[in-house]
C-alpha cells in the first residue's frame, strides 16, 4: 500500500519530466536559446493541448478551430482561429477536418488559450500585447460573455436564478507561452533577481494590457515558471495573500490579480495552473441550447456551406467553358 506523501511524491516526479521535456523542445539548435523556427508555435500550440488533454475529466474535448456563434452564421463574417479551445463533448462539432481542426458553436465553449512562444520582447514584436489583445477580440468576436450567472447543470440544462447549482457558463480565458525569458536557463538554476525583476514588470505590463484592450483574463502562464491569476481582494493584505489564487466563474465588476514566480521550481507552476484549470472547469458546462438555436447551427449553417460549394462549383464551371 502506499501513502499519500508517496502519491503525490510520484505526481511530482511526473510534473519536473513533463516540465523538463518541454524545455528540451524549446532549445535551438545550440542548446542555449529558444526556438524560433516557423513550425515552433505549431508545435507549443499541440504541447498545451496534449497536456490539457491528459488531465481534463473525459466531459471535455481540447481542439483548435474556430468558434461560431448565430451571428456569424447569419452574416458570414470573418472569425478568428483559436489556438485552443476546450468544449463541452456533449455539444457536437459543427464541422471536424481531418487536420484536426473544428468549427464549435459558442455554447459549448468551456476554455480558450492563445498560445505564444515567448512573453520576452523581440526587436519589432510584443508577444503579451499581441496575446492579450488576441484572446479579447475573440471573446468578442464570438459572443463569449464572463458574467452569466444562470445556474446550468452539467449536460447544459438550465435551471434559472432560483435554483441552486454551483455551475455556470462562463469560459476560462487564458494566456500561454512557453518561456517568460529569452534565454533557456537550467530548470535548478538559482533565481537571480533579475529574475524577479522580470516577473513584476512581466504582471505591470498584464496589468496594464487587459486594461487597455478589456481583456476577461483569468490567466496567464508560461511553463519556465510565471504564473499570474485572478486572486480575491483583501484588506491590508501580506505579500502571501497578495498571491492568492482565486477562481470567478462569474465575472466580478472589479477584479483582482497577482503572479507567483516559480522559476526556480517550474513544475510548481505547472501544478498551480493544471489545479487552476482543473477548479474552473469542475463547475463550468456548455450554456443551454434551444431547438431554434440548434436549427440555426446545423441547418442555416450548412446552407451557407452548400452555397459556397454552388458558387465554387459554378466559378469552376464557367473558367472551364472560357
Amino acid at each position: 500500500m502506499a501513502i499519500v506523501s508517496e502519491i503525490f511524491s510520484a505526481y511530482y516526479k511526473e510534473l519536473s519530466a513533463l516540465s523538463a521535456s518541454t524545455q528540451l523542445f524549446l532549445r535551438d539548435e545550440s542548446g542555449t536559446g529558444i526556438n524560433s523556427g516557423n513550425d515552433s508555435g505549431a508545435e507549443a500550440e499541440i504541447i498545451i493541448r496534449d497536456l490539457l488533454s491528459r488531465y481534463l475529466p473525459g466531459r471535455f474535448r481540447v481542439v483548435t478551430g474556430y468558434i461560431v456563434d448565430r451571428e456569424v452564421c447569419e452574416t458570414n463574417k470573418n472569425i478568428p482561429q483559436v489556438d485552443v479551445i476546450v468544449v463541452d463533448k456533449t455539444y457536437p462539432p459543427l464541422a471536424r477536418f481531418g487536420s484536426g481542426v473544428e468549427i464549435v458553436c459558442a455554447e459549448s465553449v468551456c476554455a480558450v488559450f492563445e498560445i505564444k512562444r515567448s512573453f520576452k520582447n523581440g526587436r519589432s514584436y510584443d508577444p503579451v500585447s499581441e496575446g492579450i489583445e488576441q484572446i479579447a477580440n475573440i471573446v468578442k468576436s464570438t459572443g463569449l460573455t464572463k458574467n452569466d450567472n444562470t445556474c446550468t447543470m452539467t449536460d447544459g440544462i438550465g435551471l434559472g436564478n432560483s435554483l441552486s447549482s454551483p455551475c455556470r457558463s462562463n469560459p476560462l480565458v487564458g494566456v500561454i507561452a512557453h518561456r517568460f525569458a529569452s534565454d533557456i536557463e537550467l530548470i535548478d538554476e538559482e533565481i537571480t533577481e533579475s529574475d524577479s525583476d522580470a516577473c513584476c514588470r512581466l504582471e505591470a505590463k498584464v496589468k496594464e494590457k487587459i486594461a487597455e484592450y478589456s481583456a476577461p483574463l483569468d490567466i496567464i502562464w508560461s511553463l519556465d515558471g510565471f504564473l499570474m491569476t485572478t486572486r480575491t481582494q483583501v484588506e491590508n493584505e501580506s505579500e502571501d495573500e497578495k498571491s492568492e489564487i482565486t477562481t470567478h466563474r462569474v465575472r466580478p465588476e472589479h477584479v483582482s490579480y497577482g503572479h507567483k514566480n516559480h522559476s526556480h521550481y517550474p513544475e510548481s507552476a505547472l501544478a498551480h495552473f493544471i489545479g487552476f484549470v482543473l477548479s474552473y472547469l469542475t463547475f463550468t458546462t456548455g450554456k443551454p441550447l434551444k431547438p431554434e438555436v440548434v436549427n440555426d447551427y446545423f441547418f442555416k449553417a450548412m446552407h451557407n456551406v452548400i452555397e459556397i460549394a454552388e458558387s465554387e462549383q459554378s466559378q469552376n464551371s464557367g473558367g472551364a467553358d472560357e
